[in-house]
């Protein structure tokens, strides 16, 4: 869900002409790691799976499994590895017409957030 969520944020805000890097998807549609242009933010269903992977190296990601709180992550996921910040990141999922779901890497935390709030920003390509 993550790509077409991105696709509808960039197409509603280009609509308004707001400058992709003034928005959590436009940034993640605007990287381009690896030289890849397919990048997107994910949807809280993709931010969770990658929450409970880092914290289960032996699962598979599993969107519909919830990542656990009071788990840690297992340090291949640390900063500087693969830049698992224990810190809270926007995903594209919309939660009301202010707020986003978000998911907090450090304690596994999943809730909302304001759209207008600067949070982490971790685009993915498909998985």
């Amino acid at each position: 869900m993550g790509s077409a969520n991105t696709d509808a944020i960039i197409a509603r805000m280009n609509a308004g002409t707001v400058a992709s890097n003034l928005y959590a998807a436009g940034a993640a549609r605007a990287y381009t790691g690896g030289g890849f242009t397919d990048w997107f933010l994910p949807s809280k269903d993709e931010l969770n799976a990658m929450c409970y992977y880092s914290r289960n190296l032996s699962a598979s990601p599993d969107p519909t499994v919830s990542c656990i709180f009071g788990t840690s992550q297992d340090g291949t996921f640390a900063i500087g590895a693969y830049g698992f910040a224990s810190d809270i990141y926007l995903s594209s999922s919309q939660l009301t017409a202010n707020s986003v779901w978000r998911q907090n890497l450090g304690n596994a935390a999943q809730g909302g957030d304001f759209k207008s709030r600067e949070r982490q920003v971790r685009p993915i390509r498909a998985f």
